[in-house]
């Protein structure tokens, strides 16, 4: 389970994280809605690309694969930490994942709220422009 940093930072990767964002410009506002519209889009991701986005995520917040092992803490008592490692065995398990069916207590509802709460939707460039789109990446 790991990957190449120049395999997450692919153009195809990188547009599935673009179209993310697009989806959640004010996300700071609902930070809930934020977290169920990142792990439905995540899971909801081409099979080939779904681990690749989520190494993506971590990388942006700085949890390289040495960490992926240990809990992904974030500030707040609200959200109980899980492990990133456990987040990609269940997006591998493709009848745990199937499309948006992922309960919010499990490791990859958790990471990804996570995640949110530590702000990676800012570190994703956001679309400026139809142009900034790139059609052939299967989003």
């Amino acid at each position: 389970m790991l990957y190449r940093p120049e395999e997450f930072a692919a153009p195809a990767i990188d547009a599935r994280l673009r179209e993310i964002r697009r989806l959640t410009p004010r996300w700071r506002r609902i930070e809930e809605r934020a977290s169920a519209t990142l792990t439905i889009n995540l899971t909801t991701t081409p099979f080939d690309q779904r681990e690749l986005v989520l190494a993506r995520l971590l990388d942006l917040v700085v949890v390289g694969p040495e960490r992926w092992g240990e809990p992904l803490v974030c500030p707040g008592a609200d959200i109980t930490p899980a492990r990133p490692r456990e987040a990609f065995l269940q997006l591998i398990d493709r009848e745990r994942t199937y499309l948006s069916n992922v309960p919010i207590e499990t490791p990859l509802s958790r990471v990804v709220r996570a995640l949110v709460r530590l702000g990676v939707l800012d570190l994703i460039p956001p679309v400026k422009n139809n142009l900034d789109r790139v059609p052939d990446a299967r989003l």
